[in-house]
């Protein structure tokens, strides 16, 4: 009895480590599905070992702002109802590519306070008219290229502390 109890509580146990981060990469459409994902990881997962993607219906991401990494990519792209995009000020670690493109109100990125390391690329294809740029103060690696095309920005302040683009 006692081995059958352990059996199962060991088994719950491995079950319950599993769950606690997404195996699949993300990608939210709508606000709703951003904040029911912010509802089950926000305190079981900062570490983030797929690709995440930000589009469609999005109009706030400052909920994702406990995340310290993600192993994959971090993209926007058509969430044509995100004007801004603040916070990540936890996201430490990228392992893939940060990409902003194709976005259609967005007007500021800003945040990323804490990010040092981008694995891949840090890519900005086709923004639209006057965005402003205030980001990535303490990024100091960049794995890939360093991309801009087809860009309007009204100002970019930050990556100052970049040291190597591979």
């Amino acid at each position: 009895m006692k081995k059958t109890l352990l059996s199962l509580v060991l088994l719950f146990g491995v079950f319950h480590l599993h769950a606690q981060c997404p195996t699949g990469d993300l990608t939210f459409f709508t606000q709703e599905d951003l904040d029911d994902f912010v509802a089950m990881y926000a305190t079981t997962c900062t570490d983030i070992p797929v690709s995440i993607e930000i589009s469609g219906d999005v109009t706030d991401v400052s909920g994702l702002s406990f995340i310290t990494s993600i192993q994959g990519d971090l993209e926007f792209y058509g969430a044509n109802d995100l004007i801004e995009i603040t916070g990540f000020e936890n996201l430490v670690h990228i392992g893939g590519n940060l990409i902003f493109r194709e976005n259609g109100q967005l007007t500021q990125i800003s945040g990323f306070n804490s990010l040092q390391t981008i694995g891949n690329n840090l890519w900005f294809y086709r923004l639209f008219e006057n965005v402003t740029f205030n980001a990535l103060p303490n990024l100091t690696n960049i794995g890939g290229d360093l991309y801009f095309f087809a860009y309007t920005f009204s100002s970019i302040t930050g990556l100052n502390s970049l040291q190597r683009i591979e």
